[in-house]
């Protein structure tokens, strides 16, 4: 059974969402996963990014429906006009944060939390 679980921080007074995902996973679960982010006001003010943990979860998605989450994001800039960092643990996974970069999106794969914190809190990029 797929489950998320989100966590919010402050660094240097940057805000950071983190969403952990666990079990099988499709696009309508990371699209509901972004409804419930903004229907309950959960990406504030002074965050400015959200990381995607995937290492205990598994992805069941192609292209078509990835094209789906690229669109909703897209659709929803507003609210979600933030750096995404996605954590793979896999060769599969890591494909999909680069197939977003080629729809011009802000997302780029890490294999450690860590690093995608200090890729979100930077000024560069």
């Amino acid at each position: 059974m797929a489950k998320v679980e989100y966590t919010h921080e402050i660094i240097n007074g940057k805000g950071i969402m983190t969403r952990k995902f666990y079990g099988k996973i499709d696009a309508d679960y990371i699209i509901d996963s972004f409804v419930y982010l903004i229907d309950n006001n959960l990406i504030k003010d002074n965050c400015i990014g959200i990381i995607s943990d995937f290492c205990n979860a598994t992805i069941e998605m192609d292209i078509k429906d990835f094209k789906k989450v690229i669109a909703f994001i897209k659709q929803n800039k507003k609210s979600i006009n933030l750096k995404l960092a996605a954590i793979v643990d896999t060769p599969n996974k890591s494909v999909f944060p680069f197939l977003a970069q080629s729809f011009d999106m802000p997302v780029r794969p890490f294999s450690t939390v860590e690093a995608a914190k200090k890729w979100i809190i930077s000024v560069d990029d």
